[in-house]
């Protein structure tokens, strides 16, 4: 069951403070802040200790800082599907290369040799 009760002790203006001064990073005080505020008036913002003008401030580098992320990951995600995809281009062709040589030596290998260029196409 949701318990209002915990959640109001959480809130309390020393507890807001405290967690607030614990939090290691800026990043976190600052998401936690705009969290916090998402859903409370400003004068209920303002009684918990909370710049609500510098809030406001910082919901915008924050979703700035979200937006670069994840243009940063697409452009990542890119990067690593065109290098995947030249590697699988690199192996088709040395597959296409060893079958071409493996044709063109049926007639002139004995069987053996022709095994053993099998396998290694096989293996690799």
């Amino acid at each position: 069951m949701f318990n209002t009760n915990l959640i109001y002790e959480t809130t309390k203006v020393e507890n807001v403070q405290d967690i607030l001064n614990n939090l290691g990073k800026e990043w976190d005080r600052q998401v936690f802040c705009i969290l916090l505020t998402a859903s409370r008036s400003r004068r209920e913002v303002a009684e918990l200790g909370i710049d609500v003008d510098q809030t406001a401030e910082k919901s915008k580098m924050v979703l700035q800082a979200i937006q670069q992320r994840k243009e940063t990951m697409l452009d990542a995600a890119k990067i690593v599907k065109t290098a995947l995809a030249e590697q699988l281009k690199n192996l088709n062709e040395e597959i296409a290369t060893k079958e071409q040589r493996l044709e063109s030596k049926k007639s002139m290998w004995a069987e053996g040799q022709l095994e053993d260029l099998e396998e290694d196409k096989l293996s690799e």
